[in-house]
C-alpha cells in the first residue's frame, strides 16, 4: 500500500518562536513520524495541503466519488468535526464558561483515539468491518444524543472520549476501503478522500451555525447524530470487504 504526501514548512519560520517550533514539529512529521509508521506496517493519515491529480486518474474514481465512496467521509467530517467549533457554546448552556474546561472536553476525543489504537487488533479480529462501521456510527449517534441534553462538562468529557473511538472505528474501516479504490493509483484515491474529508471539516461548522440558528442547539445535534449514524449504516451497506 502507498500513498503521497507533501514535505511543508512553515512561511518565513524564522519570524519567532512559535513559527520555529511549528516548523521544527512539521519537519519532524515528514523526516520521521510518516516514515516510522510505514517501518511499523501503519497506515498513516495523510495530511499534506498540497494535492495533484492527473485527469485520467480522476476519471478513473469520478463515480465512486460523486456515491458512498467518498460522501461517507465527508460526512463524518461535517458531522463530527464541525460540532467541535461549538463545544463552548453548548458547555455555557450546561453553566460552565471557562474555556480550560472546554479545551480538556475537547482533548476527550484525542483519548477516545488512543484507546481505539489500543484496541484495533482485537476488534478486527473479532468483527468484520461491516460491523465495525455500524458500530462505530452508532458509538457516536450515542454520544450525540447525550449531548444534546446539555449534561456536565464531566459526562461531555466521557462522551467526548467515546465519540472519539466510535470516529476511528468507524473512519479506520472507511480509510483502508480508499486506499483500495484504485490500484493503480493508489495515491490519488488517497488525496481525494482527503480531500472529502477536510471539505466536511469546512463545511460542518457552516451547517451548525444555520442549524442552531433555525432549529436550536438541541436539535442541530441530534441530527448530528443521524447523520453519523446513517454513515456508518450506508458505508456497511456499500463498503463491503472481507475480513481485514
Amino acid at each position: 500500500m502507498s500513498g503521497e504526501d507533501t514535505r511543508q514548512r512553515i512561511l518565513d519560520y524564522d519570524r519567532c518562536w512559535i513559527t520555529r517550533w511549528s516548523d521544527w514539529l512539521e519537519n519532524s512529521r515528514a523526516l520521521y513520524a510518516m516514515p516510522a509508521q510505514s517501518v511499523l506496517g501503519q497506515v498513516g493519515c495523510l495530511p499534506g495541503r498540497t494535492i495533484a491529480f492527473r485527469r485520467e486518474l480522476l476519471v478513473q474514481v469520478l463515480p465512486r466519488f460523486l456515491s458512498q465512496r467518498f460522501l461517507g467521509v465527508f460526512l463524518e467530517g461535517a458531522a463530527i468535526f464541525g460540532l467541535f467549533s461549538f463545544v463552548a457554546l453548548l458547555l455555557v448552556a450546561a453553566g460552565e464558561s471557562r474555556a480550560s474546561i472546554a479545551g480538556l472536553v475537547i482533548a476527550g476525543f484525542s483519548v477516545g483515539g488512543v484507546a481505539y489504537s489500543l484496541a484495533v487488533t482485537q476488534l478486527t479480529r473479532r468483527w468484520q468491518p461491516r460491523q465495525l462501521m455500524i458500530g462505530g456510527g452508532s458509538l457516536c449517534a450515542a454520544t450525540f444524543v447525550g449531548l444534546a441534553f446539555d449534561p456536565v462538562w464531566q459526562i461531555q468529557l466521557m462522551l467526548y472520549t467515546a465519540m472519539g473511538i466510535g470516529f476511528y472505528t468507524l473512519h479506520g474501516c472507511i480509510q483502508v476501503e480508499a486506499s483500495e479504490l484504485s490500484t493503480t493509483a493508489r495515491g490519488t484515491a488517497m488525496s481525494m478522500h482527503s480531500l472529502s474529508f477536510f471539505l466536511g471539516h469546512a463545511a460542518g461548522p457552516a451547517l451548525y451555525g444555520l442549524g442552531f440558528a433555525w432549529l436550536g442547539a438541541s436539535t442541530s445535534v441530534l441530527l448530528g447524530g443521524v447523520v453519523v449514524m446513517l454513515t456508518g449504516l450506508m458505508c456497511a451497506r456499500y463498503l463491503r470487504r472481507v475480513r481485514l
